[in-house]
């Protein structure tokens, strides 16, 4: 993970339409369409029970009135006015199929859905990083949100929806028509959606990981899933590093001078990042996300090096084993989200629970939103990114050039 500290100020913009402009604008324009059918709706019913609303009031402590929010089991899903109904809705259906991968209406444990509800678990998505700033979302805002709600300081995770890629071939509907394999095929097929983003990794696939294991499976599975290096999975992936080191310690090498197939040279993935990133890594790879092409595999490598689940199995079998042991861990999925869910049931029954209110946060950070980003702020953020290109958690995915 190649670290970057990004200095950047939210500047005026006096040509900045007003929130409440804005959605005056888009209503008009709707009726003006005399259409109800979403541009995003798909044909053979996919994501037919998720529902693309205007922000509720519960979480109008913290959105403008012209955010969307589509509500998943409880946790919501918000996207500025610059995100695309296709990406929101995507984001929302990988959700949804992380939460009920079996797609029968219910959560797949109903525990770790219930503490991403309580923690008030929210993915908050804007079209990239600019407009996220200029709109008020800066860490130590989001941070003081989270705090003053639920009393954790990251139940809120962001995703920006220019690396969001539905056609993504990290997805297997686009590549091949079987099932995963240890292969490094990536083509588009008839059965299969057109592949017109091969290069591209779809971020969704970890940010919205990120939130589940982070905020819910963290929370009911302490012992195996804590993000610390003496739980079971954290002492896995310590064994996967070998002798590579970490960055955040200060012991990191290059991998022609060590011995370890999982490293980052981040500073600031410390050791709660590297176990949620551990996490996704080996999911991810069990599920088939990233052995789709040689480019991908050539450009994780410097942090990941075992991109398929056999290469996986003989580096620590015992991981392997753990992310696919479904009777004692039912949150575990077993088929890769594809931004499909094919679930009939409504899944919007449990409401999201109320932002706090009152506090001089929340007005100061009201005024900047209400403003549209007409007010000046200048904020510092730290942001890792993979050599890949995909941001690190809490920082949304990027693209991947072959």
């Amino acid at each position: 993970m190649e670290a970057r500290n990004h200095e950047r100020c939210a500047s005026p913009s006096s040509a900045r339409m007003k929130p409440q402009m804005r959605l005056l604008a888009s209503l008009l324009v709707a009726v003006a369409s005399g259409s109800a059918v979403p541009s995003w709706a798909p044909k053979d019913g996919a994501n037919a029970v998720l529902k693309r609303l205007q922000t509720p009031p519960a979480l109008a402590a913290v959105y403008a009135a012209d955010y969307f929010y589509i509500n998943v089991f409880g946790v919501s899903v918000v996207a500025s006015p610059g995100v695309s109904e296709a990406g929101h809705v995507h984001a929302a259906a990988v959700l949804a199929q992380f939460l009920d991968n079996d797609a029968d209406g219910v959560c797949d444990e109903q525990a770790v859905c219930d503490a991403m509800v309580k923690a008030r678990a929210t993915l908050t998505m804007h079209k990239d990083e600019d407009e996220e700033s200029s709109n008020g979302f800066t860490g130590s805002v989001v941070g003081s949100i989270n705090l003053a709600s639920s009393g954790s300081a990251d139940a809120m995770q962001n995703l920006f929806d220019v690396e969001t890629h539905p056609d993504s071939c990290a997805l297997l509907p686009n590549r091949v028509c079987t099932a995963a394999s240890d292969t490094y095929e990536a083509k588009p097929v008839p059965c299969g959606r057109a592949c017109k983003d091969a290069p591209q990794f779809d971020a969704s696939l970890e940010e919205v990981l990120h939130l589940v294991t982070h905020v819910g499976v963290v929370a009911v599975h302490p012992a195996d899933f804590g993000e610390q290096k003496d739980s079971v999975s954290g002492a896995m992936y310590w064994a996967l590093n070998g002798n590579c080191g970490w960055g955040y310690d200060g012991t990191y090498k290059e991998a022609d001078q060590c011995k370890g197939t999982y490293a980052y040279d981040d500073e600031s993935c410390d050791e709660s990042c590297v176990c949620s990133e551990g996490v996704y890594w080996g999911l991810t790879t069990v599920l088939g996300a990233q052995n789709y092409s040689v480019g991908r595999t050539e450009q994780i490598q410097r942090e990941w090096r075992t991109p398929t689940k056999a290469s996986l199995a003989a580096a620590n079998p015992a991981l392997v084993a753990l992310l696919t042991n479904t009777k004692q861990f039912p949150w575990l999925p077993t088929t890769l989200p594809d931004g499909r869910y094919m679930g009939t049931t409504a899944v919007d029954a449990v409401k999201p629970l109320e932002f706090a209110q009152g506090n001089a946060y929340f007005i100061v950070f009201g005024l900047v939103l209400c403003c549209g980003g007409c007010c000046a702020g200048c904020f510092k953020r730290k942001r890792g990114k993979q050599p890949s290109g995909g941001i690190e958690m809490g920082d949304g995915g990027g693209d991947l050039a072959p």
